[in-house]
């Protein structure tokens, strides 16, 4: 499990004490210098600055612009940068800083003309402590300006470490890529991470359909279309406001969820067979599903979410009450719902589990610089250890999810495989035909000798730009 929702806050005030550049400078250095394994979701810090700093309105998205986009081509931006370099000089981090926020601009974005960045970048060097470095700046930022057009294309890599630094990821992550996937798709994954995610919401079916907030907000000047997959699913095309803001966001007609994230709720039953069924989301987080799962069970059904982060559920609580939904039941309290669960067993349980989330780098590029490879194998024992729980409170004949924002094989397939063998009771169910259907490609009956059906889009076939999820549904129940 992930967070899913990509809404970026706004401050209420509107003064404008800082520009953008400046802020996200700010940002960045503050970001960089925390250990890996233990930085701030990049996000979570960019809303406290917001707090602190705030921008005016027609900044704020330039500034989420910067921040993630230094943070997703950040070790091609350092390569950049050292090749112009007298001897790989090491520079003070706040200018470091500077930099890559200037670099970024001149190599990605032409919002700004470039001697305007190189200008600000060298008055902001100037106002610092290490005002020395206005001249480095300005030498460094004019001759990148003049040899841009000399780029190596990604498909020229001849390495895994060449890949990792054009695409800007760890060694490890793009080596282990080559090593198990081939040169190839290795490529096309790195490069997939690079690209920029959809903007998905989900509509809330209690109060409307997909045809009915299409109209509305084709009606207000943004262009949406339906998702391939999901039936209840909108994509927004070229929107740069805030989500938020809108009347019918406010008001809980939809919610924001990605496509892939959508389906993992729809893969057990069919979706008239869900209504009435008493529902346990196991790892809720924000509530992306569980709130969805409330809209699939209907008023006579329940869904329980459970999450061990209360921050989160207060979080859940509040999406629950804009949406409108009151089947909810929310605890943190590991020992009540055992209790739940051992009188009246879950009909179906969903364990959308911690992970190392390496399948929504595009929407959180700050990942692959907080993860190291031995993440994987210990996000794999927890993954274990939650199925194995979790999976005790199902009823008998009952149904379990398993999904993850990851496809590395230790966290999918290998904990699946693990999870069946040890468990006699437990088999795969196969995905039900109106979801499998229109899942197409995307729903494989078989994989690395895991037969059943699973959820697995890919880069190379997910033209939709769904996220890397994998998902699949297991049946049998516990031996109550």
């Amino acid at each position: 499990m992930f967070l899913e929702i990509s809404v970026y806050p706004l401050p209420n005030k509107t003064i404008n004490p800082i520009s953008p550049r400046e802020l996200a400078a700010k940002l960045l250095q503050k970001w960089d210098e925390q250990p890996c394994g233990k930085k701030t979701p990049i996000e979570d810090i960019g809303a406290n600055y917001l707090r602190q700093y705030p921008l005016k309105e027609n900044d704020i998205h330039f500034f989420w612009e910067l921040i993630f986009g230094v943070a997703r081509h950040l070790r091609l931006l350092d390569t950049e940068i050292q090749k112009r370099l007298a001897q790989n000089k090491r520079l003070p981090p706040e200018i470091m800083s500077t930099l890559r926020v200037a670099a970024y601009q001149i190599l990605f974005l032409s919002r700004t003309p470039d001697y305007a960045v190189v200008n600000e970048a060298v008055q902001l060097s100037k106002n610092s402590r290490h005002s020395w470095a206005k001249d480095l700046c300005n030498a460094v930022l004019r001759r990148l300006i003049r040899e841009k057009s000399s780029w190596s294309h990604v498909q020229d890599c001849k390495s895994p470490h060449q890949l990792a630094i054009m695409t800007s990821h760890p060694d490890w992550m793009v080596e282990r890529w080559w090593q198990t996937l081939g040169k190839e798709a290795a490529t096309k994954c790195s490069t997939w991470n690079n690209t920029r995610a959809p903007l998905t919401l989900r509509v809330n079916t209690t109060k409307t359909d997909v045809a009915e907030a299409i109209s509305w907000l084709d009606s207000h000047g943004i262009k949406a279309t339906a998702t391939r997959y999901s039936h209840v699913g909108i994509n927004l095309e070229g929107f740069s406001g805030s989500i938020t803001r809108l009347d019918w966001f406010q008001t809980g007609m939809f919610q924001v969820q990605d496509e892939a994230s959508q389906i993992v709720s729809m893969l057990a039953y069919k979706e008239k067979d869900m209504r009435g069924m008493k529902v346990l989301d196991a790892c809720a987080g924000l509530g992306g599903k569980t709130t969805h799962l409330s809209q699939l069970v209907g008023k006579e059904g329940c869904v329980t979410a459970f999450d061990t982060n209360k921050q989160r559920l207060k979080l859940l609580q509040e999406n629950a009450k804009r949406l409108g939904l009151q089947n909810i039941t929310i605890t943190h309290d590991k020992k009540q719902l055992v209790d739940i669960g051992a009188t009246q067993p879950f009909d179906l349980v969903l364990v959308d589990a911690p992970c190392s989330g390496l399948g929504v780098i595009r929407r959180h590029p700050d990942i692959k610089w907080n993860r190291t490879s031995g993440d994987i194998a210990r996000f794999a024992s927890q993954q274990a250890e939650l199925l194995s729980n979790f999976s005790e409170l199902t009823a008998k004949e009952g149904r379990l999810i398993y999904s993850v924002c990851t496809q590395e094989p230790e966290e999918t397939t290998e904990t699946i495989r693990n999870f069946i063998l040890q468990r006699t009771n437990w088999t795969f169910a196969r995905f039900p035909e109106e979801i499998k259907g229109r899942l197409e490609q995307h729903a494989r009956s078989e994989l690395t000798g895991v037969t059943g059906d699973i959820f697995l889009p890919l880069p190379q076939d997910n033209e939709n730009g769904m996220d890397l999820f994998f998902a699949c549904c297991l049946k049998g129940g516990s031996k109550k």
